[in-house]
């Protein structure tokens, strides 16, 4: 809300990793999601560097939730 919070956090992303943290990648992708209800597909955009992830999950309105999970889940796998 205009407070500062996300250039306090690129900067201290800046000190940890160096210039490569400022390397972003923008990246839509659509993700499903397993409910036991139903099966939802929901499209995040992320913005994410080597070092860090970005996520807005209220872009999904009320499966924000278990976007995170999902987005989670994913990154375990992967790293």
């Amino acid at each position: 809300s205009g407070a500062g919070k996300q250039t306090l956090v690129r900067c201290l992303l800046r000190e940890l990793y160096g210039p490569g943290a400022e390397k972003l990648r923008v990246e839509t992708k659509p993700w499903k999601i397993e409910r036991a209800e139903r099966n939802v597909e929901v499209e995040l955009t992320t913005v994410s560097s080597n070092h860090h992830v970005e996520v807005n999950p209220s872009e999904c309105g009320n499966q924000d939730r278990f976007v995170v999970q999902e987005v989670i889940k994913e990154m375990a796998k992967s790293r």
